[in-house]
């Protein structure tokens, strides 16, 4: 994520790769971040042949929309799920807001 500014509502997407999950820990977010709208569910699928060899990938997950209320280095909250006997939770993640340019 580069180039967010103070009160942009932008995406925020949690998603397992090739897997499908049971259960869910959804993230928690603080006061420096409002969520616009959200979890809504995420699904997406990409399938490629380059040279004869054959991907796909699969990603099911929750979307988010939010806004980033100061400027500074905000810390994005965790999630985790489970998916059969393994429980999966998304790395530290940091983003620099920049100052808004708009005037109120």
């Amino acid at each position: 994520m580069r180039g967010i500014r103070a009160g942009q509502v932008v995406e925020l997407t949690y998603a397992l790769v090739n897997a499908q999950f049971d259960s869910v820990s959804p993230p928690v977010f603080n006061d420096s971040i409002d969520v616009i709208r959200g979890p809504k569910p995420h699904e997406m699928s990409t399938y490629a042949i380059v040279n004869g060899v054959e991907s796909k990938s699969h990603e099911t997950g929750f979307r988010y929309l939010v806004q980033f209320r100061q400027s500074g280095e905000v810390e994005l909250p965790a999630a985790s799920v489970k998916a059969g006997n393994r429980t999966y939770t998304t790395p530290e993640c940091r983003v620099t807001v920049s100052v808004s340019t708009m005037t109120h």
